[in-house]
């Protein structure tokens, strides 16, 4: 009783061994602190299914949830492929035309070594400016770039984290 009503922001009068659907499914984003995101969702219902407050919505719940997670997950990947066919590939066969460009320009089109010689320099300077501007702003050649994707998926990582601990401490923590 006592950490259940800790747990609702609202506080509640009704008696928590008779919890009913009524009180969960309106609030159980809420009550529980986390995002009303498909992911936080099946973690939910995943541990509501197998505790006695998870009331009727459990298994049924926990079902539908994880076909609504394929269904996700399934559209996730499909994008993913759909942007790895029509958009990644034709940039990587581009960036390897023009890096084969900068190579057969500035190191010869025979070289068998790639040492950077003043030769080489003087072959960049006098290279055509649209492709070295082009080479020149390649995401590969910009760390600041990954540093802020990588800080970005890092930060992203970190809160998910911490909702699945703050959500697994308060199951726990309930009464069995």
């Amino acid at each position: 009783h006592d950490s259940l009503t800790q747990l609702h922001p609202h506080g509640t009068s009704r008696e928590m061994t008779g919890m009913t659907d009524t009180f969960l499914s309106p609030e159980i984003n809420e009550m529980l602190g986390m995002n009303p995101s498909i992911y936080d969702l099946t973690i939910q219902y995943s541990c509501l299914a197998f505790h006695d407050y998870g009331g009727t919505m459990g298994f049924p719940g926990l079902i539908t949830v994880i076909a609504l997670q394929l269904a996700n997950v399934f559209l996730q990947m499909h994008l993913l492929f759909f942007v790895d066919d029509y958009i990644a590939h034709p940039a990587m066969v581009h960036a390897q035309s023009l890096y084969q460009s900068f190579t057969d320009h500035c190191y010869g089109e025979d070289a068998e070594v790639f040492v950077f010689s003043d030769d080489v320099k003087s072959n960049f300077e006098s290279w055509d400016d649209g492709a070295k501007a082009e080479l020149c702003v390649f995401p590969l050649t910009l760390p600041s770039f990954f540093f802020v994707i990588i800080m970005i998926w890092t930060f992203f990582l970190g809160h998910e984290l911490k909702q699945t601990v703050y959500f697994f401490w308060h199951t726990m923590r309930l009464d069995s």
